[in-house]
């Protein structure tokens, strides 16, 4: 599905690159809560995903909290555009934010298929803000990104926008730990 978009002015680089320093600049300011990775720090095959606006952040936090974490599999969803200096054993994924497009789907498709690839006996998620429109997976691509678009433009508050995507999507609300049956999702951090 070709991607239609036209720019709107949020999505002027000159803006989304003032927004993204403030938004580095609150997150600098942030205590992140990796704690619940103890359940899990010592068992076997491990992977780490992270995504979101602030994915490449998170990800760089965890492991200097970490340093072991840096060996392990990981998979990283960003929006397009941030610039992110994560290590080279990250498969990193850049896809639309907040619009769901045809990379929304890919990154989908891409991280499931990571998780199958490294058959993992754990799973470290680190989520942020961004990651409904980054990553989607349902039955029918078309229908989910015309529902988004009305969703965005409803005015609802994020939390009713996000139960919504949850009703059709395969990967929302834990779904995704359901796909992956046999894969326990042991940690899951949220930011």
């Amino acid at each position: 599905m070709p991607n239609t978009e036209k720019p709107t002015p949020s999505a002027e680089p000159s803006i989304m690159c003032d927004r993204a320093k403030e938004y580095l600049d609150f997150l600098k300011s942030v205590q992140f809560d990796f704690s619940a990775f103890e359940f899990v720090r010592e068992k076997p095959r491990k992977i780490v995903i992270s995504v979101g606006k602030s994915a490449g952040y998170m990800y760089e936090k965890f492991v200097l909290r970490y340093p072991e974490t840096a060996a392990l599999p990981a998979f990283a969803v960003l929006p397009e555009g941030i610039k992110c200096n994560v290590s080279e054993n990250v498969e990193t994924f850049f896809s639309s934010h907040p619009h769901l497009t045809e990379k929304s789907f890919e990154a989908a498709e891409k991280l499931i298929n990571f998780i199958k690839k490294h058959e993992p006996e754990n799973v470290i998620v680190l989520l942020s803000g961004g990651s409904s429109a980054l990553i989607e997976k349902s039955d029918n691509e078309k229908e989910s990104v015309e529902l988004n678009e009305k969703l965005l433009k409803s005015g609802l508050p994020i939390t009713e926008i996000n139960k919504k995507r949850s009703e059709y999507s395969l990967i929302k609300n834990g779904k995704l730990a359901e796909i992956s049956a046999l894969i326990p999702i042991c940690c899951m951090m949220r930011f």
